[in-house]
């Protein structure tokens, strides 16, 4: 109170002590006065007088909030109307509150939106959050008896909601890499824990999302696919009783081998003593095939002069020693 007392007499030449009289009230309000937010996200809300038409030069503004729904992240002035602060904006996350002390020259200021401060709260936990101003707040006219102006109360009422997991990051050591085919149907699969249960299902849809039914509430599975194709392995997490987000994660699986086929041999090249020539060619209806190996055995079929396989293409044409 005496902090105020000291502004005023900046702006008008004769103080009185504080005085409630027969005068036009003001309106102290948040904007927006509502809101629908996320846990750990940020919002902001001002604080709004309107004096309805009468000019004030000077105010004291205290504002309560909960505490173990909502902390101040950083109140500000730079959109403030109010060009002196005795002390710059103030809080306490911890008792839940804030005061705003400051006020303007005469001939002061007349306004029906006028913007004390902007703050920015985070939302720290879930449920309503009802932000409030105190009623010791005064506002003073630009008079010469610095008179206290009755106000109008609004407040803020802040809905906020447990955030949604985001889709755990998947990893396969038995499919690691999704764009590769393998001769595998059993899936090892884990993800980091960001959630307490998880729903997750197999099918062959790349943006399928799972149930609301948990599965599992661990961080690995072991799964077995029934079939050779491009599976999707769809999972989500449940955290605070709200259900995340979906990862989609692609595994690719052929186990079964490419047809069988024939080789053809250039009969002639051979019969003329050239080196010979062989051409080949299959299908795979899976994963397609990847390459060829060959393998040259002599004719005694010894297999200590056999070479190892070596990846080739068709037409193959025999080494130097074989021809």
């Amino acid at each position: 109170m005496r902090r105020l007392f000291g502004l005023c007499l900046l702006f008008i030449a004769t103080v009185l002590p504080w005085s409630e009289v027969d005068a036009a009230g003001v309106t102290l309000s948040f904007s927006p006065n509502q809101g629908q937010y996320l846990t750990d996200s940020t919002f902001d809300v001002s604080l709004v007088l309107n004096t309805n038409g009468q000019a004030i030069n000077a105010l004291e503004v205290y504002v309560s909030y909960p505490a173990d729904k909502l902390q101040i992240v950083s109140p500000t002035t730079g959109n403030s109307f109010i060009s002196i602060w005795i002390a710059g904006p103030s809080y306490s996350n911890s008792d839940g509150t804030a005061t705003f002390s400051g006020g303007l020259p005469t001939p002061g200021i007349t306004t029906s939106a006028g913007i004390i401060s902007t703050v920015k709260f985070r939302a720290k936990a879930s449920g309503r959050a009802v932000v409030t101003y105190q009623t010791k707040s005064k506002i003073l006219a630009n008079d010469v008896s610095g008179t206290s102006l009755p106000i109008t109360f609004g407040q803020a009422v802040i809905n906020i909601s447990n955030a949604p997991p985001a889709g755990p990051i998947v990893s396969s050591t038995s499919h690691e890499d999704p764009g590769k085919w393998y001769a595998d149907r059993t899936f090892l699969a884990s993800w980091e824990a960001v959630g307490s249960e998880y729903s997750y299902l197999f099918d062959q849809f790349p943006t399928t999302t799972p149930d609301e039914t948990a599965e599992t509430t661990t961080t690995a599975i072991t799964e077995a696919i029934q079939e050779d194709g491009q599976w999707y392995f769809h999972i989500r997490a449940r955290k605070n009783e709200v259900w995340g987000a979906t990862t989609h994660f692609v595994l690719r699986v052929d186990t079964t081998p490419p047809a069988k086929f024939t080789i053809q041999a250039d009969t002639l090249a051979i019969r003329s003593g050239e080196r010979g020539i062989f051409s080949f060619v299959t299908t795979d209806s899976g994963s397609g095939v990847d390459y060829y190996e060959v393998r040259v055995m002599n004719q005694s079929g010894d297999s200590s002069e056999a070479t190892t396989f070596i990846e080739a293409t068709s037409p193959y044409q025999l080494p130097q020693p074989y021809q």
